[in-house]
């Protein structure tokens, strides 16, 4: 078995002895890993935004899907501009913060051995900072987007709105030319439906 860099001590002595048998099982063994991290990460960033809800005086409901998560509060008509932007930006503060801890904890165990704990912890901070820098992207549905047209209703009211989708579909298109370019193909599906959204705003707006 030839290991790729950053799969040394993987898969562990005990489970490498078992033959074909261990194989099967360290494969689910990496199956449970990426769904607890995915779990870990996406209820973290979802709690930020219901904990930021909780702080204003909103319940709030947390739905997680495949795709990520979807936090609710509880609010008769339209959140204020402000509390709107603090409990978005709740959800990447909180992302921000679990990055944080995942690489204390990367540096705590650098000397040690491979293994996986080792692993883990350096994947879960891998991840977030992965995930925390698309959600931050200024593009709808993404936690950036919705700061960046609330950022951009505060300063110039409708043309705000306006640019914000501007630049969201300009930051789409880019994405889309990309994915396809390098065979990213879930990428070019996910931005031309961001794009599409955003292309739609332009046009109601206008």
């Amino acid at each position: 078995i030839r290991l790729t860099p950053g799969l040394e001590g993987w898969p562990p002595p005990a489970l490498a002895s078992l033959g074909q048998l261990g194989v099967l099982l360290s494969g689910l063994l990496v199956v449970l890993t990426w769904t607890t991290i995915v779990f870990v990460s996406v209820l973290t960033h979802e709690m930020g935004h219901a904990l930021a809800a909780r702080a204003y005086g909103y319940s709030a409901v947390v739905r997680l899907s495949w795709l990520g998560g979807h936090t609710t509060p509880a609010v008769k008509g339209r959140l204020p501009s402000n509390r709107d932007i603090g409990i978005t930006a709740a959800g990447p503060g909180a992302s921000l913060l679990l990055t944080a801890l995942a690489g204390c904890a990367v540096l705590l165990l650098r000397e040690l051995p491979p293994s996986g704990l080792t692993h883990f912890v350096r994947y879960l901070f891998m991840a977030n900072v992965l995930w925390t820098a698309l959600n931050l992207l200024p593009v709808m549905p993404l936690d950036g987007g919705r700061l960046a047209m609330q950022f951009g209703r505060k300063l110039l009211g409708r043309n705000g709105v306006l640019a914000s989708q501007v630049l969201a579909f300009t930051i789409c298109a880019a994405l889309v030319v990309l994915g396809w370019k390098t065979g990213q193909f879930f990428l070019v599906l996910i931005f031309a439906m961001f794009g599409f959204q955003a292309l739609s705003l332009v046009q109601a707006i206008l």
